[in-house]
């Protein structure tokens, strides 16, 4: 049986997650999502932390919009002022693209990651992301196959993300189509850090 949804702000992983929705409340995050095209700002920021938290606790979005409907102090967490059907999440996320998404996140990573704090630790982890797909119909988009030991084979992403301790921050957002191997990507997101001087040069 999946765990479920319970919130318990005194828990690292539900800090650092309070600190990723805590973003959708800010000016900058608003005028970035508009800048890409995800309108309407307020029910895509709802639509987004809905996704997110999909993503976070590694939940099939049909997971996340239950949990929401029975658990008022995660509707609370999440912000979800209304309830919406997955139909809705899913035909709004369809209207965009993995660039647009992309896109938003590392906007506004790249603006909150500017006040770097002096000698702070990087963590970086990875999740595998499973698409909440009907792999018996056709697909308007083809999707890539990826492999993970705790779910199988499945179609989907890999998602890096890479948080500055001890403010758990958020300041490196990565997707990566199927499930690469995380040794491959390490070298790579280093780099991107160091380019972004997230990172200091001398970094190994």
């Amino acid at each position: 049986m999946k765990s479920p949804l319970i919130p318990d702000l005194r828990h690292p992983t539900w800090i650092i997650f309070n600190n990723i929705i805590n973003l959708f409340d800010r000016r900058t995050v608003k005028k970035e999502m508009a800048k890409v095209g995800i309108k309407p700002v307020k029910k895509a920021a709802l639509m987004l932390r809905i996704t997110i938290t999909s993503i976070f606790f590694e939940k099939d979005i049909t997971e996340v919009v239950g949990g929401l409907k029975r658990n008022g102090e995660l509707r609370r967490v999440v912000r979800a002022a209304e309830i919406l059907s997955t139909d809705e999440i899913y035909s709004f996320l369809n209207k965009f693209s993995e660039d647009q998404f992309i896109k938003f996140v590392l906007s506004v990573i790249n603006r909150l990651s500017r006040r770097k704090t002096r000698n702070s630790v990087k963590l970086l982890d990875t999740t595998d992301i499973k698409l909440d797909l009907n792999l018996f119909r056709e697909q308007k988009i083809e999707y890539k196959w990826g492999y993970a030991p705790g779910k199988g084979f499945y179609k989907g992403f890999k998602l890096a993300l890479v948080i500055e301790y001890p403010s758990l921050k958020p300041v490196g957002f990565y997707l990566y189509e199927g499930s690469p191997n995380d040794s491959k990507l390490f070298l790579e997101i280093v780099k991107n850090l160091k380019r972004r001087r997230v990172l200091r040069k001398e970094t190994e």
